[in-house]
């Protein structure tokens, strides 16, 4: 009886905890879901001056994000809360965590600014984590399809509209409709998120707002398969980012090399999309995609795009003069003007303990080896290796 969305499933045995996300389209079975020892988190939610607040506090799992790629995922996705936990009228609350790991605490209650606990790893229980609200505002909305009928388990996602900011992440309930918490001042945006529809961003809302009404357009779709550009052989495993607009997203080819990308908006004559494809030890591609309208389907089936074997490059990575190892430098293959391209998909990798490295799906022409570290500035110019590469060396 579930509708399709974003769920996380919760289960708790003795002292023992467990959580799975995951994203529901149809029926499907789960698996396993291993539980460990919990970790139980204890406090209060008060307001400002120390009165009890019954709010709600959620833990959200914190994955890292040490690239621009990672950031750019996870400010597109709706948070999902893998614990939950109700504050009584004395403000107390106990949270049980699935498990040692890094995660987030969050804290708000209806007429109140959310208060975020930074992430940190948690490895043991502890007790005294309070929470201070200070008064704030609440939103609320509707998500409705092209038909005007509601859209249940959307995520409604509030952020100040950049990476790193105060993000909240509710989930529609059966009527489509939703509400949230937000500071009293100030500009948000909001991104809705629904299996089968498309990416919806709204920019500009304030407070005070009138219920914010969002109809989502049902989601278009793209299809490419990768193949080796010599042979026409199918490529399983390669890792694709479709530029459509503002939007980047990513997807991975199957064992048959066809890749989809699902739920994108509308796709016209005028739309501007390109086509990143890269991974060793294919060296990378764009495709600039032109006259992107799909068919009665919805679907814009872009063929075959052909990818070539790059080429392997070793070396070391030192201090000038000296000749020191730099272990945990990164060394990238820059190899096209356009930044999404070398951002996304250009071969890169890290030095080891004696500075050594190995870079493989180098492109063997107009390719720009760069390496970069902490405390240190280039030395010298790369280029001129790569000005001695033919196709087929090493």
């Amino acid at each position: 009886g579930l509708v399709p969305g974003a769920y996380v499933l919760r289960a708790r045995l003795g002292d023992d905890a467990g959580a799975l996300e995951f994203e529901l389209r149809a029926t499907r079975d789960l698996g396993t879901l291993q539980l460990k020892r919990a970790v139980v988190v204890r406090g209060r939610v008060l307001a400002a001056g120390g009165a009890p607040l019954a709010g709600t506090v959620s833990a959200t799992v914190e994955e890292p994000a040490d690239t621009w790629r990672d950031r750019q995922a996870r400010e597109r996705r709706p948070e999902t809360a893998v614990a939950t936990a109700r504050a009584g009228a004395d403000g107390a609350y106990e949270l049980w965590l699935p498990g040692p790991g890094t995660y987030g605490l969050q804290a708000w209650a209806a007429g109140y600014r959310p208060d975020r606990d930074d992430a940190r790893m948690w490895t043991a229980s502890r007790d005294g984590v309070d929470f201070h609200l200070v008064p704030g505002g609440e939103l609320q909305g509707r998500v409705t399809n092209p038909e005007g009928s509601p859209v249940a388990g959307a995520g409604v996602t509030r952020s100040r509209g950049f990476p790193g900011d105060d993000r909240l992440s509710v989930f529609t309930d059966a009527d489509g409709a939703f509400r949230m918490p937000v500071p009293a001042e100030g500009v948000f945006r909001l991104l809705v998120t629904a299996p089968g529809y498309a990416t919806h961003v709204r920019d500009g809302v304030r407070l005070p707002s009138p219920p914010v009404e969002i109809a989502l357009e049902r989601g278009r779709a793209l299809r490419f398969r990768a193949v080796d550009r010599d042979t026409g052989r199918p490529l399983p495993g390669v890792v694709a980012f479709l530029r459509l607009s503002s939007l980047v997203e990513e997807t991975t080819t199957g064992d048959d090399g066809v890749g989809w990308f699902s739920d994108l908006g509308e796709m016209t004559a005028d739309t501007r999309a390109v086509l990143y494809l890269g991974g060793a030890p294919w060296a990378p591609r764009s495709l600039p995609l032109e006259k992107v309208e799909p068919g009665e389907d919805g679907v814009l089936d872009v063929g075959d795009v052909g990818l070539e074997r790059g080429g392997t490059v070793r070396g070391r990575v030192l201090t000038e003069g000296t000749q020191v190892p730099v272990p945990g430098a990164t060394v990238v293959a820059l190899t096209a003007k356009d930044w999404l391209l070398a951002l996304l998909v250009s071969p890169r990798t890290t030095a080891g303990a004696d500075g050594s490295y190995e870079l493989t799906g180098v492109p063997l022409e107009g390719t720009l080896l760069a390496a970069s570290h902490a405390g240190y500035v280039p030395a010298g110019d790369t280029n001129e290796l790569f000005a001695r590469m033919r196709r087929g060396g090493q």
